[in-house]
């Protein structure tokens, strides 16, 4: 095997590996979320954020908006918009429940939030995190399967461009030539 096939492998199981490990949490991991407003788009402090399975509370500053929302793991989850004010009543605490599954990667299934507003006015609201574990699934034969036929079809599509760049540098396939010949209508009988 060439050395520029044996490069392409390494990339292809370091990247599989990468991205394999990149999208799981642990319980205790701080979730990415940012604050969003119509105009501007600022990162929470991480004292703010949520944490992996753990149900917390926060609070959170009344700026000059009107509406906000809050948005998990870079833009992927977002929250619906809230209304700081709805007529004369002021919002006083968003309760957040995240639906998370630890059955193979600790992952995040579903998120939704409700509001409660109160008529004091106050420069400050609340955000309760809830964690709900979902039902424990065994996804290891899917997965396992699923990886199984990347990994082959990786294989194949690497053999094969390593065949092609053989050919490209002038190497034979087996040590054999292989020569092709005639076409539609043209074949040659000897009598």
């Amino acid at each position: 095997m060439s050395v520029y096939c044996r490069q392409l492998l390494l990339v292809a199981f370091v990247s599989v590996s990468c991205w394999w490990q990149s999208n799981a949490y642990r319980v205790g991991d701080a979730i990415r979320m940012t604050y969003q407003t119509p105009t501007e788009t600022l990162d929470v402090l991480r004292v703010q954020r949520p944490l992996f399975g753990i149900s917390s509370y926060t609070k959170f500053d009344v700026e000059d908006v009107k509406r906000f929302s809050l948005v998990f793991e870079d833009g992927i989850r977002p929250l619906p918009w809230i209304d700081i004010a709805q007529g004369s009543r002021y919002l006083n605490e968003v309760k957040i429940t995240l639906v998370y599954s630890k059955s193979g990667d600790g992952t995040i299934e579903h998120i939704s939030s409700q509001t409660t507003y109160s008529n004091d006015p106050s420069q400050m609201f609340s955000v309760k995190y809830e964690w709900v574990e979902e039902a424990p699934v065994d996804l290891a034969i899917g997965v396992g399967i699923m990886m199984l036929l990347t990994i082959i079809s990786s294989f194949v599509f690497l053999i094969q461009a390593c065949r092609i760049k053989e050919k490209d540098d002038g190497g034979t396939t087996g040590g054999h030539q292989v020569q092709y010949g005639g076409g539609y209508g043209m074949s040659h009988k000897s009598y």
